[in-house]
């Protein structure tokens, strides 16, 4: 069913924060392992391994527990990257700049358009230097050591997961005691967070031949590192730094390690990818990521003459109106693949040959065919593209008239997955004027409409999960020609829902949604039960409050009506808006016999694991094997409900099959 919520109370909500109304933040990530495997021995500086591990110690000096070995930490602009001191920079430091720039590195960090951010991974082998010689058979060195690392290309969501991981051949005891190089590689993992509270679509892009490797020792030219760029060959020990290349982000990854031996103590030469145990020999990794604005924004106006628009008109049923769509790239990276789909709800026609649209720096306005999807291929950045046309209103309207509104919505880059990316709304009252619509009564029309974004977008219903919030809003016009005084506007919350006092306001506008006058309801005010002195004709009042949904509620939901009534004298408008309080679909998994034994179609079959067993062996050897074996394995599946139900059939039947 289309909405006939009005427009202005789609502007007007979010208007509501000028005047005091603050919104809650981003939920809270849900709990999820950020390191693995979970499952994995953890040493101490006191009580390294016996043979080569990686970042498995919990008390590190610098990092803290090893197994969070992502972090990321925002650049200054005048911070010198090629003088971070990264002994200093770790969780809770103090960040500074200039010459000795000192970042904060955390697991979580807020992204910002147009900032750069720095991704540190740290790794150490945790054997200890004594198994480093011979005497130990080598078993504190790791072989084949190679990092990968990904980021998001783009955050559309509330973040981006940056994830580094570690792989490495050690050494294992066989049954005589000696120790060799296992074939298979074993690798650790973890991750750091680019956070996105305000919802805006961010790009990020590696800043090339930003990536730096440090450690001590000398490094190798060959594999994917490339040639020392600042160290000391003469002595192995002087830290020592080198650009790495792309490889990092592919399948390839890079090698870490030394091209030759430590010192004399340890006696062997190794090549590019050997990493000794003890934290001399730790290193790190990091690189720089640019972070975009990536974000194209609709706005939609009408218009009755076709030369001044606004969000909201009033017509007479069958009058012509003018709509204007306009497309802007507002970030710093192209829009590919923009489709516009501007479809006319019930009350309005196109006219037909109407269609226009011009682009950024042009000012003509070429003619399109008529529809209500559009093409507009790439927005360059700052770049727009504007859509014009004409529709006509229905005849069937009476004098009491109704909203039709027209929402005009946009995907790019044919990101389906994430939805509809943004929209925007512009609505016509069409309403019989004249003699028969004069009366003495108050003219007044009342809506009431709920948003679960913040006012960008409202409906008539929403879905909310337990302990959700929504913003109400409540709209009333007066649609006569003469003031209305003494409105007393009373809303009535359902149990279920309860009233967020600190986030209310009541906003005067006149025909055009142009506010007039408001303020924030304090808390000591009955918010629900509101009089209005006086309304003139035209203007409009909107009365904006957030709830907050209880916990008691499951996986079937309920839905909460919220009605609210305007009463001048003896005449009263109504009005309403549902809120359904469910839990979410990960909570509630689709039932099955084993968890609802009860459900209808469960009497026959069995409650132990077998069945499973056998349902899964007929669904795998149905699809591969053919027929034949299909109706073997529905024998055998017959056979075991009839031994688990205690009413055994004859082998050799194929019946009920």
């Amino acid at each position: 069913m289309k909405t006939r919520t009005s427009h202005k109370i789609i502007k007007l909500i979010a208007l509501a924060a000028v005047f005091g109304a603050t919104f809650l933040p981003s939920a809270v990530f849900a709990d999820e392992p950020t390191w693995g495997p979970t499952e994995r021995d953890t040493y101490t500086m006191a009580n390294p391994a016996g043979y080569a591990a990686f970042n498995s110690i919990t008390d590190n000096p610098t990092l803290g527990d090893e197994r969070k070995f992502v972090r990321v930490a925002h650049i200054p602009s005048d911070c010198d990257k090629e003088t971070i001191d990264y002994s200093k920079s770790i969780e809770g430091a103090t960040p500074s700049t200039g010459s000795e720039c000192v970042l904060e590195f955390k697991q979580s960090v807020e992204v910002e358009p147009g900032e750069q951010y720095m991704v540190y991974i740290y790794y150490h082998n945790n054997a200890s230097s004594t198994y480093n010689t011979s005497t130990y058979d080598v078993r504190g060195v790791a072989k084949n050591v190679k990092m990968f690392s990904d980021y998001p290309d783009l955050i559309l969501g509330e973040r981006g997961e940056i994830e580094a991981r570690i792989e490495y051949r050690k050494k294992h005891e066989d049954t005589d005691g000696h120790w060799y190089f296992d074939d298979n590689s074993t690798n650790v993992w973890a991750k750091a967070y680019l956070t996105n509270s305000d919802r805006e679509q961010i790009a990020l892009n590696y800043v090339a031949g930003s990536g730096r490797h440090y450690n001590v020792g000398r490094m190798s030219t060959a594999g994917n590192i490339l040639p020392l760029s600042q160290g000391h060959e003469s002595d192995p020990m002087v830290p020592a730094k080198k650009n790495i290349s792309d490889s990092i982000f592919t399948n390839e990854g890079i090698y870490l390690g030394f091209a030759d031996g430590i010192n004399d103590e340890h006696e062997f030469g190794f090549g590019d990818g050997y990493v000794f145990g003890c934290e001399p020999f730790h290193g790190i990794v990091t690189y720089v990521l640019q972070a975009t604005g990536y974000r194209g924004e609709v706005d939609k106006k009408v218009s009755v003459d076709g030369n001044t628009y606004t969000e909201s008109v009033t017509v007479e049923p069958g009058a012509t109106v003018n709509f204007l769509v306009s497309v802007k790239n507002t970030g710093q990276t192209a829009l590919t693949h923009v489709i516009l789909d501007d479809t006319l709800p019930e009350g309005l026609t196109l006219v037909p040959g109407s269609v226009e649209l011009s682009r950024e720096g042009s000012s003509t306005w070429d003619r399109q065919e008529d529809s209500d999807i559009y093409a507009l291929g790439t927005i360059g950045s700052g770049q727009t593209v504007k859509i014009r046309y004409k529709a006509k209103a229905g005849t069937n309207f009476d004098c009491t008239g109704r909203i039709v509104v027209n929402t005009a919505k946009i995907t790019y880059d044919g990101i389906t997955s994430a939805g509809i990316t943004d929209e925007d709304q512009a609505s016509v009252t069409v309403r019989k004027t004249g003699a028969e619509c004069d009366t003495e009564d108050p003219k007044m029309i009342l809506r009431k409409a709920v948003s679960i974004n913040n006012g960008k977008t409202v409906a008539e219903n929403a879905v909310i999960l337990p302990g959700e919030t929504a913003i109400f809003a409540v709209a009333l016009q007066n649609t006569g020609t003469t003031a209305i005084s003494n409105i007393r506007i009373k809303d009535t919350l359902p149990e279920g829902l309860t009233l967020v006092k600190k986030d209310a306001s009541i906003v005067y506008t006149d025909d055009k949604g142009m506010i007039l006058s408001g303020k924030t309801l304090s808390e000591d005010e009955n918010i629900l039960d509101q009089v209005i002195a006086t309304l003139e004709p035209g203007n409009v009042v909107l009365l904006s409050y957030r709830v907050q949904a209880g916990e008691d509620f499951d996986c079937t939901g309920k839905e909460l009506t919220n009605f609210v009534e305007a009463t001048v004298g003896s005449k009263k408008v109504t009005a309403d808006a549902k809120v359904t309080v469910k839990k979410s679909a990960a909570e509630c998994p689709e039932p099955n016999c084993k968890t609802n034994p009860e459900m209808e179609g469960c009497e026959e079959l069995p409650e132990t694991g077998p069945m499973e067993i056998a349902i899964f062996s007929m669904i795998v050897v149905g699809i591969t094997g053919g027929t034949i074996y299909l109706i073997m394995a529905k024998r055998t599946l017959k056979k075991m409900t009839d031994s688990v139900m205690n009413d055994p059939t004859d082998e050799g039947s194929s019946q009920n099959l």
